[in-house]
């Protein structure tokens, strides 16, 4: 069982993963606009790796299901792909998989910086919206408890699937 302190910090290490994939963007330029298509299908193939995670995890069905559907609405509204990923580190806060986990989503968040379109609004933006998971979790203790890990869990795996389907809407 993970300390609030390692959760944390971990959680600000994945986060900044995102933040270095955005410096790389700016210091290679065209390279990564080359080789976009390649990048684009990696990431799809890493959020697929994710979602098959989430759903060998799942513990209740009918509450996941619907956390589902809420995570596509959601992600309709809001294309973040930061605060799905988020959700997913912090659902997985009391699993076994926890690290792997928050290394998986370490690179996605990653290669996602390096294709990231560079504007200070949106990069402020996505700052707020990813620190919104961390606030989430401590404000409701989250920390060990399975119908939460299930309602946040389900939320991503929605949100992954949305973006799996139309990643060029989040970047």
């Amino acid at each position: 069982m993970l300390e609030y302190w390692q959760l944390i910090l971990s959680y600000l290490v994945i986060v900044l993963g995102f933040f270095v994939g955005v410096i790389i963007r700016k210091k290679t330029g065209n390279e990564v606009i080359v080789g976009k298509k390649a990048i684009i299908l990696g990431l799809r193939a890493i959020l697929i790796i994710l979602s098959i995670m989430v759903l060998i995890n799942m513990n209740n069905f009918l509450i996941f299901f619907l956390c589902v559907l809420l995570g596509v609405v959601i992600a309709y509204f809001l294309r973040y792909a930061v605060l799905f990923l988020g959700l997913l580190a912090i659902g997985f806060s009391s699993n076994t998989l926890f690290l792997l986990v928050i290394s998986i989503i370490f690179i996605t968040l990653l290669v996602y910086g390096t294709l990231f379109r560079y504007n200070k609004k949106r990069l402020y933006l996505n700052l707020v919206i990813s620190i919104l998971p961390l606030i989430l979790f401590l404000i409701l203790n989250i920390k060990s408890n399975e119908t939460y890990s299930s309602i946040l869990n389900g939320i991503s795996l929605g949100g992954l699937l949305s973006i799996i389907i139309k990643i060029e809407r989040y970047i």
